[in-house]
């Protein structure tokens, strides 16, 4: 079975115990929880009064959603998260009405703006700046590329180590100097919780290279090849509810046989507790009973 896979010459280095995170202050998101939902009121009171809503939130699913003539908000009960946009300037296909800041003025506008709503944004820092485009037609008929917006990402850490996964992110969207569009603030206020011991980055490997996928690829016909394998917080969706951020080793890996070249990556849980530890941790379940994913 090994054949079929080329791993990487070197691996992480074995971590020994880890640091582990509550990702919620709740013991439920039930409506008879007086501590959250004395949270949740509070949450939507703020949102009002910082983002200029007004009315009650109209509630959908996990999400409760405040709306003015322009403008949405989405509260997502789960998690700490929200979601901003101005639907005059979001998803906009034409060029910017106004010039679009430069990297450095971007981060600016983009601190700037977290600042103003009170949004913690200390365990994030600035990953990437990129531009939105779009095809415009001239009027030759030809298509131009046009720059429509600029985005400003961030990622989170805990400790030393990312936060991995769709739970963890920041995006400011600015559609001119003073036009900010859009603001993805995806995140869980962490907690410390008891640590734990981390499993290796070659037992992760072992656990990766038995996963059933696998087993309908034949070694001559095709390759698994493992590009990186890095340890971080999984951070799930922000409508999912989340007691711990699960601890993983990423493993980034490329699948070619002779028809498909496809790049992928796995989470392997990097703990194993029992289920009186899990139970201790608060964790939802034995992480035993997904050990990836």
């Amino acid at each position: 079975m090994n054949e079929l896979f080329k791993l990487p010459e070197r691996l992480p280095k074995p971590l020994g115990r880890i640091p582990m995170y509550r990702a919620t202050r709740f013991a439920s998101l039930s409506s008879r929880d007086e501590k959250y939902a004395k949270d949740l009121a509070r949450r939507v009171r703020s949102a009002q009064k910082t983002f200029g809503f007004e009315g009650d939130p109209v509630s959908e699913g996990a999400r409760f959603v405040l709306r003015n003539e322009h403008e949405s908000l989405e509260l997502y009960a789960p998690s700490d998260s929200l979601w901003w946009t101005d639907h005059r300037l979001a998803y906009q296909e034409r060029a910017a009405a106004g010039r679009l800041p430069d990297e450095a003025r971007a981060r600016k506008l983009a601190a700037a703006l977290l600042e103003r709503h009170g949004l913690d944004a200390t365990a994030a820092s600035v990953a990437s700046v990129t531009h939105v485009e779009a095809d415009v037609q001239e009027r030759d008929g030809k298509p131009n590329s046009v720059r429509t917006a600029v985005d400003v990402n961030y990622a989170f850490s805990l400790g030393e180590h990312r936060v991995l996964g769709p739970g963890g992110k920041i995006k400011v969207t600015f559609a001119g100097e003073d036009a900010p569009a859009q603001l993805i603030y995806f995140w869980r206020f962490p907690s410390k919780a008891p640590a734990a011991a981390a499993i290796s980055p070659t037992t992760a490997l072992e656990r990766f290279m038995r996963d059933p996928a696998f087993f309908h690829l034949r070694n001559k016909d095709a390759v698994v090849a493992v590009k990186a394998v890095t340890f971080g917080y999984y951070a799930m969706t922000p409508t999912d509810f989340q007691r711990l951020y699960v601890p993983v080793w990423a493993i980034d890996a490329t699948s070619q046989t002779r028809e498909l070249r496809y790049d992928f990556r796995r989470y392997v849980v990097a703990v194993d507790m029992t289920p009186e530890e899990a139970k201790g941790a608060d964790a939802v379940a034995n992480p035993r009973a997904c050990r990836m994913f």
